[in-house]
């Protein structure tokens, strides 16, 4: 993959763990979904940033 491609970060995040979202957060991840890939699994924050091309 060319670097100069990827336009955005995402990450999901355990939802449980609010502290380290505001962490992510405070490095401008913002928040735009949860989303639980399996009935049991955690439900994850997912958190995107965009990034410069």
């Amino acid at each position: 993959m060319d670097v100069e491609e990827v336009i955005a970060a995402v990450l999901l995040l355990d939802v449980t763990h609010p502290r380290v979202q505001e962490l992510y957060e405070a490095w401008q991840y913002a928040k735009v979904s949860e989303q639980q890939p399996f009935a049991d699994s955690p439900v994850y924050a997912v958190m995107v940033k965009g990034l410069e091309a």
